[in-house]
């Protein structure tokens, strides 16, 4: 029997330019009390590549652990997440749900999206990389529950029975642990009590926060909300969970 590993392979193919597109593996202990489930891996380094008179930016490296401190998710995590709830990255155990680097279909204001820029590389240069990107939030949840290994991979890293507090951050993150699927029906519950569930044979406390992407966003009341909760009921949950 094939283990989660073989299905998902550390190397997948190539970045565009130069590396290899790996896998993103968890990062922090695994007996850790408190752990953090993110959507996708970021990259970690962007290369330069000319295009029809434009200047495109492309992924040539993506983070080895999930929320790498040189990654922008890494930097928000530590700002954002950890500092305010009084966590160290020794205490706590981070992963993310889908395993490998998207390329974002955002599409910023030069009118172009990071995985519109791979796309145009490898038509020009010939050359198929392995990045795909990123589906639509309801997509990706169910690419999530039906990739070969995924739920193992999943279940081994968060089997911890020391586990007893598990943080989702995003939409995607909360349907997924809440077996929804639609993630948008997902953002109702941010910021609500604190549940005990069941998820993926284990048992423990499950709170769920916002992506850190809509802490920086235009839409009102996240960072407040945000703030607010890591002050008061966050910091309680952390304590009770580092108690042996």
């Amino acid at each position: 029997m094939s283990t989660w590993r073989e299905q998902l392979p550390t190397n997948r193919g190539r970045l565009p330019l130069a590396g290899e597109l790996i896998r993103t593996d968890a990062a922090g202990p695994g007996d850790a009390a408190v752990a953090i489930l993110g959507v996708y891996p970021a990259a970690t380094k962007l290369g330069r590549w000319e295009y029809d008179g434009h200047v495109c930016q492309l992924p040539v490296e993506v983070e080895r652990m999930s929320f790498d401190p040189n990654s922008r998710s890494g930097r928000d995590l530590d700002v954002h997440y950890l500092k305010p709830l009084g966590l160290g990255r020794d205490s706590v155990l981070v992963t993310d749900l889908w395993p490998y680097y998207l390329a974002t279909t955002a599409v910023g204001s030069n009118g172009r999206s990071m995985a519109t820029n791979v796309k145009r590389y490898e038509a020009a240069s010939g050359v198929k990389t392995a990045v795909e990107p990123r589906p639509a939030p309801d997509a990706l949840l169910e690419q999530a529950r039906e990739l070969p290994g995924n739920l193992d991979r999943l279940a081994d890293v968060l089997g911890s029975p020391a586990l007893r507090l598990l943080l989702t951050l995003g939409n995607e993150s909360a349907a997924f642990v809440r077996g929804l699927k639609s993630a948008r029906a997902a953002q109702k519950l941010l910021y609500k009590p604190v549940v005990e569930l069941e998820f993926l044979g284990r048992t423990f406390r499950v709170a769920h926060l916002t992506h850190p992407g809509n802490l920086m966003g235009e839409e009102p009341g996240w960072q407040e909300a945000h703030d607010s909760w890591c002050s008061d009921i966050g910091q309680s949950l952390i304590d009770q969970a580092l108690r042996r």
